[in-house]
Order: structure tokens, then sequence, then C-alpha cells
């Protein structure tokens, strides 16, 4: 038991280090994330931490659109856990790349947890997991945060899914109602 733990501690850190390489000119944060990334996901995203910081709760922002419900906003994950936890650290252009990053780790992590669950080995599942995260998808849509926050939660989805029509417990339909939460809540509707 402490052994499979120790050895999935350790792919998840592999995973990590082949994230750090294969994003190296954003994990280094020399380059930020361009168009639609900060004119139109970050401000919202800014907005939301510092009117943490201040002691408000961020249902409205006044500055976009002569108000937006910021709550409302399909495109805005604001009730992802997440989003509220980088919201408390505070978003900065930097932070806000490391927030994708993350997204991304999670996604080779649930791919491979996924593989894992299929019955593959784990070197095999181990590459599934970088496969995914290097994807087009993830490449071509660095500028979409919202599509990145969704497609980060689609394997853990699919495998909770296929694990609770195998055999159906409380417990496992708990974990596939809050990974469909996690995907729901995402930013964007076009995924779910």
């Amino acid at each position: 038991m402490i052994k499979n733990i120790r050895t999935g501690f350790i792919i998840y850190l592999l995973l990590l280090v082949f994230l750090v390489i294969a994003y190296l000119p954003l994990s280094s944060l020399q380059f930020a994330l361009k168009n639609d990334a900060l004119t139109t996901n970050f401000p919202n995203k800014y907005f939301f931490s510092a009117a943490l910081h201040d002691g408000y709760l961020p249902m409205w922002n006044p500055y976009i659109n002569f108000g937006l419900p910021l709550y409302a906003d399909p495109g805005f994950a604001f009730w992802n856990p997440i989003t509220w936890i980088f919201g408390c650290i505070g978003y900065s252009v930097p932070l806000l790349s490391v927030e994708i990053l993350f997204y991304i780790w999670l996604a080779a992590i649930g791919a491979y947890e996924l593989s894992k669950w299929l019955g593959h080995c784990r070197k095999v599942s181990f590459c599934i997991g970088i496969v995914y995260m290097c994807s087009g998808f993830f490449i071509g849509n660095l500028q979409h945060i919202n599509f990145l926050t969704c497609a980060a939660f689609l394997p853990m989805v699919l495998k909770t899914y296929l694990d609770l029509q195998r055999s159906y417990s409380v417990r496992k339909l708990f974990y596939c109602l809050v990974s469909l939460y996690l995907l729901a809540t995402g930013g964007h509707p076009a995924i779910p």
C-alpha cells in the first residue's frame, strides 16, 4: 500500500517535470499568456482576487460592460474551488500562468489514473498522461483558459462515471458528482 502511494507520488512528480519541460516558455515565467487570456479572462480574475483581498464577495464586477454579474458569467469559473484558492493567493500575470500549468498537470494526472484504471501498465499510463497534457487541444488553447479548466477534469469524470457503472456505491456516486461539479464549474458551458 505505502509502496503504491510512493510510486504514484513519484509518477505525479515526473508528470510535473515533463509539464515544466514541455511548457518551458510558460513555466519559466519568461513569457505571458496572450490574447484572450489577458483581455477577457485576466481582468475578471484580477477583480475577483482584489475584491476577496478587500473583504468583499465578488458577485458583481462594475468595471466591465457597465456591470457584470461575475457569478453568472459562463466563461468565468466563479463556482470552482480552485479559482477561489488562486483568488485568495492573489491573481497576477505570472500566477495566471501557474494556474494554467496546474490545470494541465491535473489533466495529466487524470489521464494517468484513467489509463491505469482501464488496466494499462504504469509505463503506458504515464505515457498517456504525457500525451494528454501535450495534446494539441491544450497547446492550441492556452489562451482559452476556460476551455482548459474544463478539459482538465474530463479524464476524472470519465473514470468516476465508468467506475460508477461497474458497481454502484454511495462513495462512487459522490466522487462522480464531485468530478461532474468540477467539470461543470470549470468555466465554459461548451465542454460539459
